[in-house]
């Protein structure tokens, strides 16, 4: 079973160009100096079903770590 995404606000999120090479793990450690949290770039950037859907020069959203926080803790 697949599970249902979390809605990010995209006000508070940083807008990120897909380069060549990246992958979620590397853009989540870039950002949150972790890689915990790459789900929540896919989960904010809804039309993408896979990091392998994002293609180089794609703009995605990265949510803020308050919201990460926000949610999970919910």
């Amino acid at each position: 079973k697949i599970r249902e995404r979390f809605i990010f606000d995209l006000d508070n999120a940083t807008p990120y160009t897909w380069k060549a090479g990246d992958t979620l793990d590397g853009v989540a450690y870039k950002f949150y100096e972790e890689t915990e949290f790459r789900w929540a770039i896919l989960d904010a950037n809804t039309k993408y079903r896979t990091e392998f859907d994002i293609e180089v020069g794609d703009i995605i959203y990265i949510p803020s770590y308050e919201d990460i926080v926000e949610v999970i803790d919910v």
